[in-house]
Formats: structure tokens, sequence, C-alpha cells
């Protein structure tokens, strides 16, 4: 049977691209999605054929803006046949270990592609240079306030 460290990213899609103009004087101006994003949050969940879907999400907060991206990443193990098996989860049959350490390689392999899509949405529309996430994630921390 194969172990969850055997995923590898085939494939990912920016999943949301949020950005909302808003009134630097009214601190109440501020949309309803931007309240559910976190800034720094990870979904993992099992996808067709066994594969699994690794959600990645930020948001930010500028003087005039505030944007919320997320991105989606389809892990599967390579050279495995795809199962017909609905009910079989890999997530579930790996040790709570091995899903924390899938998690954190996932988390630097997904990090890229949620750092270039805040950059490219915050970038395009304010006329200023867009917000650039840190070159690699750092685990384990709060992420700061918005």
């Amino acid at each position: 049977m194969t172990k969850l460290a055997d995923w590898t990213l085939h494939h990912v899609d920016p999943d949301r691209l949020l950005y909302q103009l808003i009134d630097p004087d009214d601190p109440e101006d501020v949309p309803s999605w931007f309240a559910e994003v976190t800034a720094g949050g990870m979904k993992l969940e099992s996808g067709d054929k066994g594969a699994v879907l690794v959600t990645m999400e930020t948001r930010t907060r500028a003087k005039f803006y505030v944007a919320a991206v997320s991105v989606v990443g389809v892990f599967k193990a390579d050279g495995r046949s795809a199962t017909s098996d609905t009910e079989y989860s890999i997530l579930d049959a790996g040790t709570t270990e091995e899903v924390d350490e899938f998690a954190r390689t996932v988390v630097n392999v997904l990090h890229p592609f949620l750092r270039a899509e805040l950059f490219m949405l915050t970038s395009r529309f304010s006329g200023k240079p867009g917000i650039m996430l840190q070159p690699t994630a750092i685990l384990g921390q709060q992420a700061k306030p918005d």
C-alpha cells in the first residue's frame, strides 16, 4: 500500500481571487467575505480516486483595498493506479504523524503558488506594487492580524 509520503503535486489551480476597494476612512467598510478567509489557513481533504486536495488561503488588508487568495493542489502517488473505491482515503489510512508531516511538506510546495497569486492580484488593480508574502512559509506561528 502506498504511504502518504509518496503523494506528490500533480496539479494546482487558483481557487479564490477576491479583491475589493474599501473606504479608508470607514473601518466598517469591509466585505463579509473577508472575515471568512483566514490568513494562512490550510485544509486537507480526500479527493476522487484516492487523491488528496489541499487548499491554502491568505488575505490582506491595505489602506484602500482588501484581498483574499486561495490555491488548491491535487496530490497523488506517482505510478499508483486509480482506485474506484470512493470510501478509500489515504488521509484516514495515515497516522497522525504521517498526516502532520504531509501537511508540513505541502505547505512548502504550495506556498510559492499562493505567494504568486496574491502578488498578481494585488498589483493588478491598485496601481502600486503588489503584496508579496515572505519567500518561504513559516510553520507553527500565528498569522499577523490584518
